[in-house]
């Protein structure tokens, strides 16, 4: 059995770490979705940390990943049996890793939270310490703190816990309080605005030239836009809805732009008097890409209006003062942000009184096709399923959200669009090239292609007889939610208090009863000896 240890040691004792003191620097989980928390302090060995690594292993069915955070680098030396004690070290009897209390020794990622919490927890009995499991999208929940107080009990960092009126740590140490709010992680932001730049700088069409191995020119602003349908076409539909709106919004902001749809609509509708719009988006290479494409199509429409292109994560505050804009818009953008709610107040804020706020995000009913068939074939061939796609909103949470962002007339509708593609991989070829793959914390990294191609042989034989479907190729389903809401003030029509009314609905139901009753009357005058009818002093209009 080919145990952990380090290669060399300069001496064959060392000196045992105090392992009962809090561990302030490994104690978040870096790698995976989820961690094995030590609870208590202890020297592991590296038999043991085997033999955790085997049970994690056996568990996740070579599904998931695991890390391993500990190493055994301490030598332990013993002497043989029935040796007299005296000079001299004994020989190298195995290796230990010094583990305090807090410290994340193992991770894993690829699996649902309830295989991975049974898996860490099972693993655990290995180890001659308490353990706990961590989720990374839930760090610094309070029911695991208490477990670390509980364990600390009499040591040193319980000491130190008091001085900090039972606080764990500080924030300076990378430690939530308890009564701080705690945003839910459930998308890899940094790994979003990786994958949206590596769709800005891919060429799927590219030329090899032969005689040096070297790329072709740069792509013209219609190869470069080849990926940018889905999003013109939201970004048409959710322009329209202001067709009714019978004002003008001078100052616009497009949060999320990418290669700027919004700006693109607004060109086609030339509508809305607008002086300047300012297109933000987390990824620089994705503005240099739309800039260029900016440039490619400029008119006379974009003389008239000043553009500036600005880069910044959503998810942080935003880098405008209070009252700057008369309408933000967001296309397709916000359903990869963690804190919504926080998002949503920020608008507000940024928002002039009697501003809009206008917005289109993907639905949870997006791709449900891909959802199921890579679902069947991960369990057809590996035992097992996995996150693929990443979750997605729902319509009612939508209302809720923009109600407690503080919007005003929130208006809420959906959408659904199907579009046709040649087969599975083609699908998720266009994914990529929208930068709109996978981001959430809890994804697997590695599928297996033969896992793969059942998923497209079964969305083939699953969705490929579709009636909407031409030439034999298969449907994506993608669900889009609009939103509307507005900046209060003053002048826009609110509900009156309750208990004001000066008419009652048993009134108005009554008068409408002897309505129907007199006509039906008059057209019958032959069967009765008088006719009523109801004039406009009886309340009639």
């Amino acid at each position: 059995m080919a145990l952990m240890r380090p290669r060399q040691t300069k001496f064959r004792k060392w000196k045992k770490y105090y392992i009962k003191s809090f561990e302030y620097k490994a104690n978040k989980v870096r790698f995976g979705a989820y961690g094995m928390v030590a609870l208590e302090g202890a020297h592991i060995t590296a038999k043991q940390i085997e033999a955790t690594r085997r049970i994690l292993t056996r568990q996740l069915k070579r599904v998931g990943r695991v890390w391993i955070r500990i190493f055994p680098h301490i030598p332990v030396t013993s002497k043989p049996v029935e040796v007299r004690m005296g000079k001299g070290k004994g020989a190298v009897s195995h290796y230990i890793a010094p583990v305090k209390p807090g410290t994340i020794m193992f991770e894993i990622d690829g699996a649902s939270d309830i295989i991975s919490k049974e898996a860490l927890l099972k693993a655990g009995k290995k180890l001659p310490i308490k353990v706990g499991f961590v989720d990374r999208s839930k760090v610094g929940d309070i029911t695991m703190n208490q477990k670390f107080v509980k364990s600390l009990k009499g040591t040193g960092a319980a000491r130190k816990l008091q001085q900090n009126n039972g606080k764990l740590g500080s924030q300076k140490r990378g430690f939530t309080s308890s009564s701080a709010a705690v945003v839910q992680q459930v998308f890899n932001r940094q790994h979003k605005m990786l994958q949206r730049d590596a769709a800005a700088n891919a060429r799927f069409d590219f030329n090899e030239e032969e005689d040096d191995g070297l790329l072709s020119d740069p792509p013209s602003a219609a190869e470069q836009r080849d990926f940018e349908y889905l999003r013109d076409e939201v970004a048409d539909r959710l322009i329209s809805r202001l067709d009714y709106v019978n004002r003008d919004f001078p100052n616009v902001l497009d949060v999320g732009s990418a290669t700027g749809s919004i700006y693109r609509a607004f060109q086609a509708n030339n509508m809305c008097n607008i002086k300047k719009i300012t297109q933000s988006d987390m990824s620089i290479e994705m503005l240099r890409k739309g800039e260029i494409v900016h440039n490619n199509n400029s008119n006379n429409y974009d003389d008239m209006i000043e553009t500036e292109f600005v880069q910044f994560d959503e998810e942080i505050k935003l880098p405008f003062e209070d009252n700057s804009f008369d309408l933000i818009t967001s296309s397709l953008s916000l359903h990869w942000v963690n804190n919504l709610p926080g998002v949503m107040k920020e608008f507000n804020r940024c928002l002039k009184p009697d501003g809009a706020f206008i917005g289109a995000m993907l639905g949870g009913e997006t791709l449900k096709e891909l959802r199921s068939s890579l679902l069947l074939a991960e369990q057809e061939r590996e035992g097992g399923v996995s996150s693929h796609v990443s979750p997605m909103a729902h319509v009612g949470d939508i209302g809720q959200l923009m109600q407690s962002a503080g919007f005003a007339i929130p208006t809420i509708d959906t959408d659904v669009l199907k579009i046709e593609y040649p087969n599975a991989f083609s699908l998720m070829e266009h994914l990529q090239g929208m930068g709109e793959n996978n981001a959430s914390i809890s994804r697997r990294l590695n599928v297996s292609r033969d896992t793969f191609l059942a998923a497209a042989a079964a969305y083939q034989a699953l969705y490929g007889d579709d009636e909407d479907v031409l030439d034999g190729g298969v449907p994506a389903t993608f669900q889009i939610i609009y939103m509307i809401g507005w900046a209060p003030d003053p002048s826009q029509p609110r509900a009156k208090a309750r208990g004001s009314a000066k008419l009652s609905l048993k009134d108005i139901d009554g008068a409408k009863a002897a309505s129907v009753k007199g006509e039906e009357k008059e057209q019958n005058p032959m069967t009765t000896y008088t006719r009523t009818t109801l004039t406009k002093d009886d309340g009639d209009d």
